[in-house]
């Protein structure tokens, strides 16, 4: 037989004019071990060794400085009367994998200690100056720990960022959304958080905790003890405390997919007009959205708007949670969506925001792009080695994220398209409760899109970026 037959095939996907017989064989190989990868990532669904995804250890002349992985957070905050200013107070438990001086977000004002069986070992904590974090807000315990999990307390202060017209317990222009009220590793852990909460009002004042995560309230007034689920990060969290007299809000139910009923909640400080305006578009915006990205994921959407009084007009997504000024309404889309995605493809690394707000931003077009639509600006733009350290969501993470998805969506638009293959890593990722679930690198996103479509998409990537 001519191993160098001509012929014509086209399957929906691909043409070809030649068929090279010992490629044919070459490929049902390859598609064996694709079977096998495939297989492996189901094995690995029943088992704790997941893809790691906490940044690298860094090395600065003696010194050894390691990522931690947070999994379980006590914390507790006692707040002034008028909001102003929080005492707070966390026990985190952590693990390191290699032995050094573990380091992660920190308020400025804290002081720490190991607790173990033989009581408290206070350690000093210094601020990250070697790069890549000049300009960074980490902190490292000045104490080498061999490998293993430890119990840490850790005491602080911090000032809400009132600015917004709400509570949230961050540094938002900066998206250090943890690292005020909450230690972490930025967006890079997924870890389980218990918050006590208690106001010293010395007026008949009533506040009201709004969150997404469950709320019971205290014996006392204006005590609050809220929970929330191990797959959040610290970019999950959404907090506010408010003066029940000053909310003017709006309650209803939205349908979604399957009939499974979604508690809405809208609410604001100023204006009545604001809050009708959002429940419009939530009406109108919400079955549209699940159309493409299918079921929505939680049970709750809440929806804080804020306007004239806010000397900045940021929108910012939660899990199930919105902060909206009044004139980003056509937002809605945007910020939404990435309740679908948040806790599931979120950015392992800074340099992986193009992810995280591509999905956002690619998501409405639904549009697919091949090569002839690239942008020669974003020849090798993304470069996977500049600062792992460093989370932004410039404008080119909103740009040249979609044009990416758009391209990969071209691709595999013959096997279901992009969304098909996002739903099987949000599956996989959340399988028995979202305990194994992990931020993605864009490594291991490309990984998982080649395993699970048996697509190669080496040409795409190594086009967007630098270092991959």
């Amino acid at each position: 037989m001519n191993s160098n037959a001509i012929g014509f095939i086209k399957d929906g996907c691909h043409i070809q004019t030649n068929i090279n017989i010992s490629r044919v064989n070459l490929t049902l190989f390859a598609l064996i071990i694709l079977s096998l990868c495939v297989s492996c990532l189901v094995q690995a669904a029943n088992s704790d060794s997941d893809f790691q995804y906490a940044p690298v250890s860094f090395q600065d002349e003696n010194t050894t400085f390691v990522p931690v992985d947070i999994s379980q957070q006590n914390v507790f905050w006692s707040v002034s009367d008028d909001l102003s200013s929080v005492q707070a107070r966390s026990e985190t438990i952590f693990s390191i994998q290699e032995r050094g001086s573990p380091f992660l977000l920190l308020n400025p004002s804290t002081t720490g200690a190991l607790v173990s069986n033989s009581g408290k070992e206070p350690f000093e904590i210094k601020k990250m100056t070697a790069s890549p974090f000049s300009k960074s807000n980490f902190y490292y315990i000045d104490k080498v720990l061999e490998p293993g999990t430890y119990v840490v307390q850790f005491q602080y202060s911090f000032i809400p960022d009132l600015k917004m017209s709400s509570f949230l317990p961050i540094q938002y222009n900066a998206h250090a959304f943890g690292e005020a009220g909450i230690p972490s590793n930025y967006v890079y852990d997924h870890f389980k958080l218990t918050l006590d909460i208690t106001i010293n009002s010395q007026t008949s004042n009533k506040y009201q905790l709004i969150t997404n995560g469950s709320v019971t309230t205290g014996d006392k007034p204006n005590t609050f003890h809220a929970q929330y689920p191990s797959h959040f990060t610290s970019m999950s969290f959404f907090i506010d405390i408010v003066e029940i007299s000053k909310v003017i809000e709006s309650k209803f139910e939205e349908t979604s997919i399957g009939s499974n009923k979604v508690d809405v909640l809208i609410y604001g400080t100023w204006s009545e007009v604001a809050v009708q305006a959002y429940k419009e578009l939530i009406d109108w915006e919400f079955n549209e959205i699940e159309k493409v990205f299918g079921p929505y994921p939680y049970s709750y959407i809440i929806l804080k708007t804020f306007g004239a009084e806010s000397p900045t007009n940021l929108a910012g997504a939660f899990a199930g949670a919105m902060l909206m000024p009044i004139d980003y309404t056509m937002e809605i889309f945007h910020e939404l969506g990435h309740s679908w995605y948040m806790q599931n493809i979120s950015p392992a690394q800074g340099d992986d925001m193009w992810l995280y707000e591509g999905i956002g931003m690619w998501a409405p077009s639904y549009l697919p792009a091949g090569k002839e639509n690239r942008e020669p600006q974003f020849n090798q733009y993304i470069d996977l080695s500049a600062n792992p350290y460093s989370l932004s969501s410039t404008k080119y993470m909103h740009d040249v994220g979609p044009a990416i998805l758009s391209e990969i969506h071209s691709q595999l638009q013959c096997k279901g398209g992009l969304l098909k293959y996002l739903k099987k890593i949000y599956e996989f990722k959340m399988r028995d409760g979202g305990i194994h679930n992990r931020t993605l690198s864009t490594k291991e996103f490309k990984l998982l899109l080649e395993e699970l479509s048996g697509e190669n998409l080496d040409e795409i990537f190594s086009y967007y970026f630098k270092n991959f």
